[in-house]
């Protein structure tokens, strides 16, 4: 680079060029975007954090990268200044005592006119974890994703609507995620990590993301599980077969067993267990099957993280309703994985990227493989497309669950986290 170019010449470019973290380059963009101020309005430990960025920008970026890192490179830069004599100790040991973190104006700003940013940041930290934060960082990548522009104002509109009415007040809820698959590809096409991204203070946190319980939602992998499990003729189990609903399943749990309603049913077959969503049934289909290989299914169904956080790997029999965190993108996926008939696709968020010299740096590949037996999923499918028995638990189309024309799956399920 010396070669080429005179020192003044470097520092242009550094001054004008350089990237500062995600799309921002130049000082001047950094000053505004940071702290909205031009660069000469810059005080010392302002000046100092963005003189810190360039060295790495992805691991320095102020919004994404390593805090703890940036503010070490910032004091560096303070007491290089102060080693050639543009400053004194004095002036470097007061910079450092600002609290220079809490002046970034929030991300929220830079984003308020990006489309779908939840899923825009998502694409963007799997970008990273896949490419490198540098190579993110330095910009200049085209990246084309699997977002359907036309779903996601649909989905935004329906989350808005559902806000908007009296039922998150009703049933005791303020935030709201959603996320949208097609399942013949298992491509991401709208995505909403919460219910408004300028929502004030969890509005911009990725719930889509985040390991929250799914409650009986897990229940149709679990049976799945059951109805795979084609070993001697007694753990042969179709929709007809009986698992009672009653105190019998105390015992395995280690702790008194309840249902939503806290009722028992009986003798009651796994199509009316599923459909009304009945509790212990759903944890004696997990004991028969075994807590492994139940697990084992999920996952390989596209729950990757299910069960696998700290003491939750200790879950045993109470991941059969939903006592584990999950992600919804995972989640989503692994009901998708039914309906593709037991077909796993991994999901995914991104079609293309490309460099500033036109390489290919990420392609898109259709994978499958097959992870469930067809005629399990089949049984799950159909008993959650049954309207009439589980008009048992809600009544008729609860909450428009049927689609006119359309043999629509459904699952609710509730947990203490939502």
């Amino acid at each position: 680079v010396e070669r080429m170019y005179t020192k003044d010449q470097i520092l242009n470019l550094y001054l004008n060029e350089s990237p500062y973290g995600g799309r921002r380059n130049g000082v001047e963009s950094a000053a505004q975007t940071y702290f909205k101020k031009t660069a000469k309005e810059l005080d010392l430990a302002e000046s100092a954090l963005i003189a810190a960025i360039p060295n790495q920008p992805g691991l320095y970026d102020p919004y994404r990268g390593d805090h703890e890192a940036l503010i070490r490179r910032q004091h560096l830069v303070l007491d290089s200044m102060k080693s050639i004599g543009y400053i004194t100790q004095a002036q470097a040991d007061e910079a450092k005592k600002v609290a220079i973190l809490d002046r970034i104006r929030p991300e929220a700003e830079q984003l308020k006119d990006v489309k779908a940013p939840h899923f825009v940041l998502m694409v963007r930290d799997q970008l990273e974890q896949e490419l490198g934060k540098t190579t993110v960082g330095r910009g200049g990548l085209t990246v084309k994703t699997t977002l359907d522009w036309r779903i996601q104002k649909k989905l935004e509109e329906a989350m808005k609507r559902m806000f908007d009415s009296s039922i998150p007040a009703n049933a005791g809820f303020e935030n709201g995620a959603a996320t949208v698959e097609d399942v013949k590809t298992g491509q991401i096409v709208a995505l909403m990590g919460s219910r408004d991204f300028n929502y004030p203070g969890f509005g911009q946190n990725n719930a889509a993301t985040a390991y929250i319980q799914p409650g009986s939602t897990i229940k149709p992998l679990v049976f799945a599980g059951l109805f795979s499990n084609h070993g001697t003729e007694a753990q042969n189990f179709g929709s007809g077969s009986i698992l009672a609903d009653d105190r019998g399943a105390d015992a395995l749990y280690g702790a008194s067993l309840k249902n939503w309603d806290s009722r028992y049913m009986g003798n009651i077959n796994l199509r009316r267990s599923l459909a009304l969503s009945r509790n212990i049934p759903a944890v004696k289909a997990m004991y028969i099957n075994g807590v492994q290989p139940t697990l084992d299914l999920v996952r390989a169904a596209g729950d990757k993280g299910y069960c696998t956080q700290g003491v939750e790997a200790q879950a045993g029999l109470a991941s059969a309703i939903g006592g584990c965190g999950a992600k919804q993108v995972e989640h989503v996926n692994a009901i998708a994985t039914l309906a593709r008939m037991g077909t796993y696709k991994p999901y995914s968020t991104v079609l293309e990227v490309k460099n500033g010299q036109g390489d290919t740096l990420v392609k898109y590949k259709d994978e499958s493989k097959q992870v469930i037996d067809p005629q399990a999923a089949y049984i799950v499918n159909d008993i959650l497309a049954d309207d009439n028995t589980r008009a048992g638990l809600y009544g008729r189309n609860f909450y428009g669950l049927v689609v006119p024309g359309v043999k629509t799956s459904a699952k609710t399920g509730t947990s203490d986290l939502g």
